[in-house]
């Protein structure tokens, strides 16, 4: 992943001529390395690395001295406990750096290089502000180069992420293409029946002490044994739905001699800090959180990821995922068990491990009856789950203008505000192109429907030969057809031999 991003982002700069960049990389493919060999290759005088949370600033000082070297005095933290000013790396806190003060002692030009850690986080704003501390960050420094890293820059809040960095999106690699190119560790998900009584099933409205019962607490330590690893082995991390939940949970795992923690962001840095160290140490078998580390945590240990709160959002459910995949020795992989109960987004599991981003219900359903997912990952659903899970897709609405205003809008922002193509939907959209056929008959009535300015008219006949290129080449059940169409565009004339021989050829280059 590493040598072509760098390549990309020495090409923004030296052809393109960019002074900001964008990395968009599964969590756990090596971003915070990746940011120091590019401080290497151009070796800048000053560079302030620039995250949310305190915990992950010595983890990212730690990865830079093993890849640049040098003495420890150009090394630092600023941050509320720590106070380094002077040091030639600096790794510090966003409200740290954003601070009036601290801004006035470095000065606007201290900086050459300066990196975003978690950069989807540019836009969100605290209560009552009329900018975030990103932004007051990124208003005041003056950098050569400023590189923002992310894995998820599609938001649910309407921040552009893009813009921030002059939609100059130098590499993406996703977490299915990261599993692909053995970056990140196997996993194994099961989809699990939660648990039920008397006909009632687990559901958004289902009162704290039926979350927490003691026969649904002993139902899920009995499902995490059964699907390992086993107790003497286990590094895990559970996430649930609401504070209370994870408190009560907290005492009765200890009850039954499982030792857990509950940490939530009312936590102090340092208490959460120790929880993550009591893990790694096997002094703890389990964190249990809300949604405090679904991003910004490093504990490659985790081998066992807990869900026992609804699927809302697929990215949600796949940064939570991605807590464990990160490699580390002697893991061989993650178990993932999510405890399916009647919720109405349970039809989001299937769709988050599918590369087409279809809304086809049916091949939907088959990757849910017959899953697959691409290396030794594996992917499977209890019967009952399975069922529920089911249930939700045939009442989703998949071809809601919504979910195409959102991809079409995610894409815009991408592509740097240019009007997207099919082209574009193909390469680096999260919604299919025949989908979009099949709701707008055309990509022209889709850039109508969502495009402020007026598009140049077609007229009748232009309209018919594009509606004529959708129906018949782009979304063909035959390929090979619209293959045929191209020889005959480049040759003019075409006979059954000359095909016949082009096509044992391409066979030949491309499967034997």
């Amino acid at each position: 992943m590493q040598l072509p991003a760098l390549e990309a982002l020495n090409d923004l700069r030296n052809v393109k001529h960019a002074d900001k960049g964008l990395i968009v990389a599964a969590t756990g493919t090596g971003k915070t390395y990746l940011a120091a060999f590019d401080v290497q290759q151009v070796n800048p005088k000053r560079v302030l690395f620039v995250v949310h949370r305190e915990q992950i600033l010595r983890k990212a000082k730690e990865s830079f001295q093993e890849i640049l070297g040098g003495p420890d005095s150009d090394y630092g933290i600023l941050s509320g406990n720590h106070k380094n000013f002077n040091a030639r790396y600096i790794f510090a806190t966003v409200n740290m750096v954003s601070k009036s003060s601290i801004q006035e002692r470095f000065g606007s030009t201290a900086f050459d290089y300066i990196i975003i850690d978690e950069a989807h986080r540019v836009g969100q704003n605290q209560g009552g502000e009329t900018q975030s501390m990103y932004q007051k960050l990124l208003n005041f420094y003056k950098p050569n180069f400023l590189l923002g890293m992310t894995a998820t820059p599609e938001r649910t809040d309407g921040t552009n992420v893009y813009e921030y960095f002059g939609y100059n999106l130098a590499y993406e690699i996703s977490l299915l293409d990261s599993l692909d190119h053995d970056l990140l560790a196997p996993f194994h998900y099961i989809g699990v029946t939660d648990y039920e009584k008397d006909g009632e099933v687990i559901d958004d409205k289902t009162s704290l002490q039926h979350l927490v019962s003691d026969e649904r607490v002993n139902y899920i330590i009995s499902k995490t044994k059964y699907y390992g690893p086993r107790n003497k082995n286990v590094h895990g991390l559970i996430f649930v739905s609401r504070v209370s939940e994870g408190q009560e949970l907290e005492t009765k795992l200890n009850q039954r001699g499982i030792n857990a923690r509950f940490v939530s962001a009312a936590d102090k840095v340092e208490d959460r800090e120790t929880a993550v160290k009591e893990l790694e140490n096997g002094t703890l078998s389990y964190i249990i959180t809300v949604d405090i580390f679904n991003e910004g945590v490093d504990i490659p240990c985790l081998n066992q990821i807990v869900m026992m709160r609804p699927t809302k959002s697929s990215i949600i459910f796949l940064q939570q995922l991605g807590r464990g995949l990160r490699k580390y020795k002697g893991k061989e992989s993650v178990t993932i068990l999510d405890f399916i109960g009647n919720y109405d987004e349970n039809y989001m599991i299937p769709m988050a491990f599918d590369r087409s981003n279809t809304s086809n219900k049916e091949k939907i359903r088959k990757q849910i009856i017959s899953p697959s997912i691409s290396g030794v990952s594996t992917i499977n659903f209890e019967e009952i789950a399975r069922n529920r899970v089911l249930k939700a897709v045939s009442k989703a609405r998949l071809n809601d203008m919504k979910r195409f205003k959102t991809a079409y809008q995610n894409l815009k922002d991408k592509n740097g505000r240019e009007t997207p193509m099919l082209v574009d939907f193909e390469k680096k959209g999260n919604i299919d192109v025949s989908d979009i056929v099949h709701k707008f008959k055309t990509i022209y009535d889709m850039q109508t429907k969502f495009e402020d300015n007026p598009l140049p008219q077609f007229n009748k006949v232009q309209y018919s030969f594009l509606d004529f290129i959708l129906r018949e080449i782009v979304v063909s059940k035959r390929p090979i057809e619209a293959w045929i169409l191209k020889q005959l565009f480049n040759n003019n004339t075409l006979n059954d031999k000359t095909i016949l021989s082009d096509l044992k050829s391409q066979i030949s280059k491309y499967f034997l």
